[in-house]
């Protein structure tokens, strides 16, 4: 009998350490390991016959590397109104990771800048016009309907050090719209 209990007492207690862990979103277990970072420049440039992005931001202590994400958003009016008689517009976003680690510059993967060549966002819009002509079929929509298109650039620091003892919930820069 009390073997049974002392099993039921460290069961309960165990279920009371780790449900709060577990009951947490990913990405949720710890604070950030660094620094947010302000992204700086946003330009086009040409480096060895290729156009380029050239993106810049501020460092951050304890930085091995960055992680680089090209947001695409195409926002268009589904043709609905609100109770105020306000146009609802609904939207289509694809996204691409680059990372410093990847850099073809010689660059050092910790250098706070990084090019992404043009082409490689001209095929994520070609991906992001793709993904608004399934949302227009899909809503019956003119495929003709126009939509906004924003291209923006964030950047979060990574420290890969720590990857193996806790997640690198590490806060992404601000977005800055891609000329």
């Amino acid at each position: 009998m009390k073997i049974k209990r002392a099993i039921l007492m460290l069961t309960v207690i165990a279920l009371l350490v780790a449900i709060p862990v577990l009951a947490k979103p990913p990405g949720s277990l710890g604070p950030p390991t660094l620094e947010s970072i302000v992204v700086t420049t946003a330009t086009i440039d040409e480096v060895d016959d290729v156009d380029v992005y050239f993106l810049d931001w501020t460092d951050v202590e304890g930085a091995d590397k960055y992680s680089v994400d090209i947001e695409a958003t195409a926002t268009y009016d589904t043709g609905e109104v609100d109770e105020d008689e306000v146009p609802i517009m609904a939207t289509v976003e694809v996204s691409a990771s680059f990372g410093t680690s990847d850099r073809l510059d010689g660059g050092d993967m910790s250098d706070s800048d990084l090019n992404i060549p043009v082409s490689d966002v001209e095929a994520l819009l070609a991906e992001l016009d793709a993904a608004l002509a399934a949302a227009l079929a899909a809503a019956e929509l003119d495929p003709e309907t126009e939509a906004t298109v924003e291209v923006t650039a964030k950047v979060k620091a990574l420290d890969p050090s720590v990857k193996p003892t806790k997640r690198q919930n590490n806060p992404f820069s601000n977005s800055l719209p891609l000329p």
